[in-house]
């Protein structure tokens, strides 16, 4: 709903993902994301709604490798 306050739960999905070598790229609401994903260091978060800031983000780990491989490891 518009206008209405997001917020997300402790994210397992995320932490699944990310045991698996996945970067997660995710929107920037509050909540455990704030806590478990931390901007470029172990993955992004994007803008709410910003589907450009997302596919920015995957085309920079495409395109630089050494920094995906960085993040995967941290």
């Amino acid at each position: 709903m518009p206008g209405q306050p997001k917020f997300e739960g402790f994210p397992v999905a995320i932490l699944e993902s990310m045991s698996k070598g996945c970067i997660p790229i995710s929107s920037d609401i509050s909540g455990g994301i704030q806590e478990v994903v931390i901007s470029n260091k172990t993955g992004f978060k994007c803008e709410m709604n910003n589907n450009r800031a997302f596919a920015e983000k995957i085309e920079l780990l495409h395109h630089k490798r050494k920094l995906l491989w960085e993040m995967k490891t941290n």
